[in-house]
């Protein structure tokens, strides 16, 4: 079976790319990052059918519904739910944005969504937030907890994408918030680039934990970067576990193993 493991479907919110808090720095229109990025159909015309038949097409059956709560976009965990419990055979895991530049607001809504939503855990984007927040600031620890209490996973957001700066998604503060929260199931999204090679050597260290996972999901748009050969070259050097659910990789997909 071949899962997607971080897809925003044209459906509601999920469609909107906002910048609703001031002082937020804008979305990226067009990067030369992806200066190769061609958009399909499903999103020039957000057309949820035809994002699955796309999925269809590429042979993909399932996918994970992945929320957004930052600066300079918004999407409804209420959406993201709803989405879910409509079509649960093709999108059986969601998990919730989150916005942790409000505590007492996060906290409750990380109850809310995984309570009472019924979202298998959380998304966050820290770089993105007003003020940026590195994601070993001890002020999150908080929204991490409560996380690994209710049995969720965190899908953590780094890269040079990812707020002003790239030193916001310096891999050892990822390697500080796993050691520190040893219960807590990681997916670090964009897999941290341009830091890869320290989140590889990250990812080895974790090993005995075995608490993180990476998606390198968009290097296949940056010139002169190795696509599925060079990063299968990686995966090599990481132990293969068995409750691994998907992995991104630039050029194809991989089965999930459970």
């Amino acid at each position: 079976m071949i899962i997607d493991a971080r897809v925003r479907p044209p459906y509601k919110s999920l469609q909107q790319v906002l910048a609703p808090t001031p002082g937020a720095r804008p979305a990226v229109k067009r990067s030369p990052l992806v200066s190769g990025y061609e958009r399909p159909p499903s999103m020039t015309q957000k057309s949820l059918e035809l994002f699955m038949a796309e999925m269809d097409d590429a042979g993909i059956h399932k996918a994970i519904l992945v929320g957004r709560q930052a600066g300079h976009r918004m999407v409804s965990n209420d959406d993201i739910a709803e989405l879910r419990d409509t079509y649960p055979d093709r999108f059986p895991v969601a998990l919730a944005g989150i916005n942790g530049s409000d505590l007492v607001v996060a906290l409750h809504e990380i109850e809310r969504s995984i309570t009472d939503l019924g979202c298998q855990g959380i998304a966050v984007d820290p770089g993105w937030w007003v003020p940026p927040f590195y994601v070993d600031d001890k002020r999150l620890y908080p929204l991490y907890k409560r996380c690994a209490e209710l049995g969720g996973v965190l899908y953590l957001t780094c890269s040079l994408m990812q707020g002003q700066y790239p030193v916001l998604a310096e891999p050892f503060r990822i390697q500080r918030v796993a050691n520190d929260f040893p219960t807590l199931r990681i997916v670090v999204v964009h897999g941290a680039f341009p830091f890869t090679h320290e989140m590889l050597g990250v990812m080895i260290a974790n090993a005995s934990l075995g608490n993180l996972w990476v998606l390198p999901d968009f290097f296949q748009f940056i010139p002169g970067v190795p696509r599925r050969s060079g990063l299968g070259r990686c995966r090599e050097l990481l132990p293969r576990r068995s409750d691994t659910l998907c992995l991104v990789v630039p050029g194809a997909t991989l089965e999930a193993e459970s």
